[in-house]
């Protein structure tokens, strides 16, 4: 016998939805920044002459998308690294809050995410074998 959810337990799940939803949004955006900046990093630091001045603040920008920079004291960091410029341009806030998280990190909050989200979803279906009056 199957048995109903309570119109409590449907609620929480379409709350649960509701919030997780936009954290998923804004979070597959930012996987999506991380990915593409990652690649245009790589491609200028391929293309740059070995041992060029620049090659220290992409190989950070690199480390900071796979890795974080989160041990290295701020104060030993250059002012701005190339990951910056881009993250400029996207609209976000280099250093500081706006940063949610490196590329292994992000992808393991959406598949956490979206776990949740997809267990509130086969909660709310409402099984064939009932009649709605």
């Amino acid at each position: 016998m199957t048995t109903t959810p309570s119109f409590e337990a449907l609620l929480a799940d379409l709350q649960q939805t509701a919030e997780v939803e936009p954290q998923i949004a804004t979070l597959t955006a930012w996987r999506d920044h991380l990915i593409a900046w990652r690649q245009i990093l790589c491609d200028q630091l391929l293309a740059l002459p070995r041992h060029d001045a620049g090659e220290q603040g992409l190989r950070l920008s690199i480390v900071r998308i796979d890795f974080g920079l989160d041990g290295i004291d701020d104060t030993l960091l250059p002012s701005s690294i190339p990951l910056d410029e881009l993250m400029r341009a996207a609209g976000y806030v280099p250093r500081g809050p706006a940063w949610l998280g490196t590329l292994p990190e992000t992808e393991r909050k959406l598949r956490e995410l979206t776990q949740r989200r997809d267990e509130c979803a086969l909660s709310l279906q409402v099984p064939t074998s009932v009649t709605v009056r």
